[in-house]
C-alpha cells in the first residue's frame, strides 16, 4: 500500500523502508532526519484533516519566532481536546465524521486565533505535531533509546523544546479529527505507556511533569475554547452516541475536501493540490507515510 501510495506522486513523497519494525520514534526520526523543510508535521494515520488545515498550523509556527511545536484542537487530543478533556470513561469525544460535520467543525474554529492568540502550553499532544526545523536544528528529535515506541516521547521532546528557550502553542483555529486506539491492544497501550511514564518522570522529575499535565490542562483560554461551542456540538449533532451510522451525512469524507491519512483510507494523505496544499510543505512526505506504515503494521 505505501509503495502505491508514494508512487502516485513520486516528486512530492518519499518512501523509506525499515527491514524491520522498530517501534514508532526510529520510525518518525527516519523521516524527521531525511526532511529538509521549514516546518515538518507528524500526523497519526487515524485522523483526519479538513482544509487548510496545514495553513493554519503554519500560521500559529509564524505568530512568534520562539514558537517551535504546534498541535491543533481535537475530538481527542489530550488537553486539546474539544469540547471535553478526557476522562477515565471516555478518552475521546465522539464526533462524527461525516464531511458535512468536519467541514463545520473545521469553520466552527477558524476566527478563535483571531480572538484569543494561540495559546502557548507546555505540552503538545503527538497525534498531529508540528516541529520548526529551528528546534530540530537546536534540540533533535525524539529519544527513541528511552521511548522506543512512542508514549511520552513527544513529552519529552517538549520539555527539551522549553528547556532551549522555544515555545509550544495550540493553533486553536485549527481542528483535526483522531479515531485513537488503533495502532496497539489495549494490553500493550497500558504497557508502553506505563513504560514511557516511568521515562519521562525520572528524566523530567515528577513536579516538573505534573506541573506541565496541570498547567496545561487548566489553562483558561483551551478551557473557555471547550465551553463556548460546546451547545454548538449538541444542538448541531455533531457528536454521536455510539456508533458512527448515528451521524448524518456521507459515511465517508469526500477526499475532495478532507485530506488526512485516515487508517482506513491512507490516499487521504496527499491529495490536495486542489485545496491550495503546497504538498512538498505538509511534511517530510517520509515522516508521514513511515507513521503510516508503522500504525498499519502494529494494527
Amino acid at each position: 500500500i505505501c509503495a502505491r501510495f508514494s508512487a502516485s506522486a513520486p516528486d512530492q513523497m518519499r518512501l523509506i523502508r525499515r527491514p524491520s519494525g522498530s517501534g514508532f520514534c526510529k520510525a518518525a526520526n527516519s523521516g524527521l532526519e531525511a526532511s529538509t523543510a521549514d516546518m515538518v508535521v507528524l500526523l497519526n494515520s487515524d485522523t483526519i484533516v479538513s482544509g487548510d488545515w496545514i495553513a493554519r498550523l503554519e500560521r500559529c509556527m509564524a505568530s512568534n519566532w520562539q514558537i517551535g511545536i504546534v498541535g491543533p484542537l481535537s475530538n481527542a487530543g489530550g488537553w486539546q481536546s474539544v469540547p471535553k478533556l478526557p476522562s477515565r470513561e471516555r478518552a475521546s469525544n465522539p464526533v462524527c465524521t461525516d464531511v458535512d460535520t468536519l467541514r463545520q467543525l473545521h469553520a466552527q474554529y477558524s476566527g478563535f486565533a483571531n480572538r484569543f492568540g494561540y495559546p502557548v502550553v507546555e505540552q503538545i499532544n503527538g497525534f498531529c505535531i508540528g516541529l520548526s526545523r529551528a528546534l530540530i536544528d537546536a534540540v533533535g528529535v525524539f529519544d527513541e533509546a528511552r521511548f522506543p515506541m512512542g508514549y511520552g516521547e513527544e513529552n519529552d521532546l517538549t520539555f527539551r523544546a522549553l528547556d532551549a528557550g522555544f515555545l509550544c502553542a495550540v493553533a486553536v483555529d485549527c481542528f483535526v479529527y483522531h479515531a485513537k486506539s488503533k495502532s496497539y491492544s489495549s494490553d500493550a497501550r497500558a504497557r508502553y505507556n506505563a513504560a514511557g511514564q516511568k521515562q519521562l518522570h525520572a528524566l523530567h522529575g515528577h513536579a516538573r511533569v505534573s506541573s506541565a499535565v496541570r498547567n496545561t490542562q487548566r489553562h483558561p483560554v483551551l478551557r473557555t475554547i471547550r465551553q463556548e461551542p460546546a451547545r454548538d456540538f449538541a444542538e448541531k449533532g455533531w457528536l454521536r452516541d455510539t456508533e458512527p451510522a448515528a451521524c448524518a451525512g456521507p459515511r465517508r469524507p469526500d477526499l475532495r475536501s478532507v485530506a488526512g491519512c485516515g487508517h482506513r483510507a491512507p490516499k487521504r494523505a496527499f491529495l490536495s493540490q486542489k485545496n491550495g496544499i503546497d504538498l512538498r510543505t505538509l511534511i517530510s512526505c517520509a515522516a508521514q507515510i513511515l507513521v503510516f506504515a508503522i500504525k498499519l503494521r502494529a494494527a
